[in-house]
């Protein structure tokens, strides 16, 4: 028995068992990649590209906003009203912690958006007659538009690292480039 651990004739038994241990190997490997892409295609949600698409268009709403502020009225028009809830509606259905951080960002930064959106500008300054209300108006006014684009700002750099996170979730489940 003890001749038999010693034989070196085990070098010659080896490539019958080397198919064996790498399917075993290849098997592993599947089951780890196919739970992977499992757990990615969850944290993705099941209507990425409406999150997608929603993402895109805020963007583009917080680049108007960017390059001029704009008051209650602008953010009362019919794709403009809801977008906020759409959008955190569409957070809530992702698994993944740093997407639903980055997409309820820019939720709530266009929520911040139109709480800072003046009213109305009032028809009386074309008249001419400016008194001290109506710079203490103006002050406030230009305050309301400065919070709102730092709003922008925010809901912008949240969108660029959702976008990003959810290319990188993609990468790894569809091959997306």
């Amino acid at each position: 028995m003890t001749s038999a651990a010693a034989d070196p004739s085990w070098w010659a038994d080896w490539p019958k068992f080397a198919p064996g241990w790498l399917a075993f190997l290849i098997g592993l490997w599947t089951l780890f990649d196919k739970w992977r892409t499992r757990r990615h295609r969850l944290a993705l949600g099941p209507d990425d590209d409406a999150l997608r698409a929603r993402l895109a268009t805020l963007r583009g709403l917080f680049k108007e906003i960017q390059e001029e502020p704009k008051r209650e009225e602008w953010f009362k028009a019919e794709g403009r009203r809801d977008l906020g809830e759409a959008l955190h509606d569409l957070s809530w259905r992702r698994t993944d912690r740093e997407l639903f951080s980055h997409v309820s960002k820019a939720a709530l930064s266009w929520t911040g958006a139109r709480i800072h959106a003046p009213g109305a500008q009032s028809p009386f300054v074309w008249l001419g007659e400016v008194t001290p209300e109506d710079r203490a108006e103006e002050a406030r006014e230009q305050e309301e538009f400065r919070k709102q684009r730092e709003a922008a700002q925010q809901g912008l750099a949240a969108i660029q690292a959702a976008l990003k996170r959810m290319s990188h979730l993609e990468r790894h489940t569809v091959g997306r480039p």
